[in-house]
């Protein structure tokens, strides 16, 4: 049993953490009302809205980027193919942050409101042939894509932190198919600073002409300078990203205070 004077002190620090709890928990329903404020579609389609993912596919704290909440949503076409993933979350300061960033091969819109606030002018993604057997059955085209994922080691960087390595999560946090467009499979894989995507690598088998081979692509989630290595050579790198981004770009956030 406690010492009666220690109980005062038990009720505060209890009473603390139920005050940040009820806090957290309003920030993550801020977060996902947020995301179903925005409406995404392509411009040649505009009556045709993309759907977004119902429930977050990751949350994440970063304490080095002071992150203190967040969440991250896919909106896709017909919940197939991912055309564009956002970080939603809450800085240490309390201003909140809508992160975008386009996969898609064309144009997109992104409202909210009625008002356009994103609509990023080039492709967000670059597709290269990457070697590999596709294996036949969907366990093991997993097995495959998680392998393929883990030969690359992804860093960013910035003059106030430095380098830092991410680490892979072990699963793909959005697996998808296209038959339309021949994507037999696919997995949306994070390269992460805790639990926070700062590179994001889409996998996917594509069959063409009677043969299935794998395509990947990498881009940032993050203004920080990105790199990826394979075998200790540089496969994939972008820069330190413009502050503020303009609309127009393929990366995106605003900040709303």
């Amino acid at each position: 049993m406690l010492p009666r004077c220690l109980l005062p002190l038990l009720a505060t620090v209890l009473l603390g953490g139920d005050e940040q709890a009820t806090e957290d928990q309003r920030r993550l329903d801020v977060i996902e009302q947020t995301a179903k404020a925005y409406t995404l579609y392509d411009p040649a389609a505009a009556d045709q809205p993309l759907a977004r993912s119902q429930q977050p596919l990751l949350k994440f704290e970063d304490p080095v980027t002071k992150a203190a909440k967040g969440a991250v949503f896919v909106w896709s076409a017909g919940g197939k193919q991912p055309l564009a993933i956002a970080s939603i979350y809450f800085r240490s300061d309390g201003a909140r942050v809508d992160e975008f960033q386009s996969l898609a091969a064309g144009k997109l819109v992104a409202q909210q409101q009625g008002a356009i606030v994103w609509q990023p002018a080039r492709p967000g993604l670059t597709w290269t042939t990457l070697p590999g057997d596709v294996p036949d059955r969907g366990p093991r085209r997993l097995a495959k894509m998680r392998d393929l994922a883990r030969q690359f080691a992804a860093a960013v960087s910035d003059a106030q932190s430095g380098r830092q390595e991410l680490r892979l999560l072990p699963q793909p946090i959005y697996r998808y198919d296209n038959a339309d467009r021949g994507i037999v499979d696919g997995g949306l894989f994070c390269y992460a600073k805790g639990t926070n995507p700062e590179i994001l690598l889409l996998l996917q088998a594509e069959k063409e002409e009677g043969r299935t081979e794998w395509k990947h692509a990498f881009c940032r989630m993050t203004e920080r300078e990105c790199e990826v290595k394979a075998d200790g050579r540089v496969v994939w790198t972008v820069a330190k990203a413009p502050i503020p981004q303009a609309p127009e770009d393929p990366y995106f956030n605003r900040t709303i205070q």
